[in-house]
């Protein structure tokens, strides 16, 4: 199953860079990371006009001070090995320039033994890591921050139901909430989620509050 779904995510993207079109007012950059399965990216997020961070596949970030033009790796943990997942690309979060998260897999594609999330809060000059689960078969798939106190996550197990925590002080601890799928904060107490689950492998978005 984890190799079917490699395999889809790696023909996704090599379709879509291959047959990409730009609309006017578009420009295409080049990946830093060069192309194939190794240079996958994820989230895209800018926290100025001109700084801006993109999760990669091996849990690392690119790093950007001039608009995109030149980019950086930046490895919050050089001596764990941690993975994110390209789709979906919900992996980390910023609050304004110097508060960022961002949830990682522990291991690597075949053999995934929980989740960690790290922290940074100058900026990603230092990074903190939280190890979240120690559980085999446990991934970390969504991380998602109102303000620098207020966040969520979803923990899926291969073997087990996924998990939901809760941080109301900024990550130091987390706490299980009632979630329902792939979910969206738009403050600290309203939210939707989404799940393929249900009799007919489909049903409507739930709202949290």
């Amino acid at each position: 199953m984890k190799k079917l779904i490699r395999s889809v995510i790696v023909l996704f993207f090599l379709f879509f860079f291959e047959n990409l079109t730009f609309a006017q007012g578009w420009m295409s950059l080049t990946n830093p990371l060069g192309m194939g399965e190794n240079s996958m990216t994820g989230k895209v997020i800018f926290v100025s006009p001109t700084e801006g961070w993109i999760t990669t596949r091996d849990g690392n970030f690119l790093h950007t001070i001039d608009g995109g033009t030149n980019w950086v790796v930046v490895d919050p943990s050089p001596n764990d090995t941690d993975f994110c997942f390209s789709d979906p690309s919900i992996t980390m979060d910023w609050v304004g320039t110097t508060h960022g998260w961002n949830i990682v897999t522990i291991g690597n594609m075949d053999s995934a033994v929980g989740a960690a999330v790290y922290k940074t809060t100058n900026g990603g000059i230092n990074w903190t890591r939280q190890v979240l689960s120690n559980e085999v078969g446990v991934l970390g798939i969504e991380l998602q921050f109102t303000d620098v106190n207020h966040g969520w996550v979803l923990l899926f197990s291969f073997t087990g139901l996924p998990k939901f925590l809760r941080t109301t002080d900024g990550g130091t601890t987390w706490n299980e909430f009632n979630g329902a799928g792939i979910f969206y904060f738009i403050d600290n107490n309203v939210g939707w989620a989404y799940s393929g689950a249900g009799p007919t492998g489909t049903e409507p978005p739930h709202k949290i509050i």
